[in-house]
């Protein structure tokens, strides 16, 4: 008697443990760089890393979405400036964009000038697309400025398998240069954070 409860309870355990393995969980994913390391990554040679955190008022995400065309439902971003030697030697923003299911968390680094310095996955929560993590699709976006389309299939190659993945990563490259343009770049003062 003893030993068939036993029974059922190793075959509940089993289905169970079967189940969570076939089914996708919201807490996975793959840390794959810590803020400091993927600011080493957009900020080579700068000497020091200064934070900013500005909170957008709905004027200013009016302004944004009307300019780049794109929502902008957050309501705080993180920016970071990269000081060399001869001043600011560029800016970068952590985006968070939505894949298929999970948000994906990137960064994303700008030159002073305006154009995308690069890109690097720090958090990866899709159960595919997980091409868009790797250097062959993310130098794509090096040198990119707001004059580009920045977009999937016309300046940008998707991979096959990873094309919500890869709009999603394009679409925060864009948000990136719009909000690093906007509030560093050229700066309107009466639309300044």
């Amino acid at each position: 008697m003893d030993h068939s409860k036993n029974s059922q309870k190793l075959k509940r355990i089993i289905f169970i443990g079967l189940l969570s393995a076939l089914l996708p969980s919201s807490s996975s994913g793959e840390a794959l760089l810590t803020e400091p390391e993927a600011l080493k990554i957009v900020f080579p040679k700068s000497q020091s890393v200064e934070t900013q955190v500005w909170t957008l008022t709905e004027s200013q995400r009016e302004t944004l979405q009307k300019k780049a065309g794109m929502r902008f439902p957050e309501t705080e971003y993180r920016f970071f400036i990269g000081y060399g030697r001869e001043g600011i030697d560029g800016y970068a923003v952590i985006m968070n964009e939505i894949g298929k299911h999970e948000y994906i968390t990137f960064i994303v680094g700008v030159s002073p000038k305006g154009e995308i310095r690069d890109v690097a996955v720090m958090n990866y929560r899709e159960t595919r697309g997980w091409e868009v993590k790797e250097q062959r699709f993310l130098r794509q976006f090096r040198g990119k400025s707001l004059a580009d389309p920045i977009t999937v299939e016309r300046d940008i190659v998707n991979y096959t398998g990873a094309t919500l993945s890869s709009h999603a990563i394009a679409r925060g490259v864009k948000k990136a240069l719009a909000l690093v343009h906007s509030f560093y770049l050229q700066p309107d003062p009466n639309n300044r954070p």
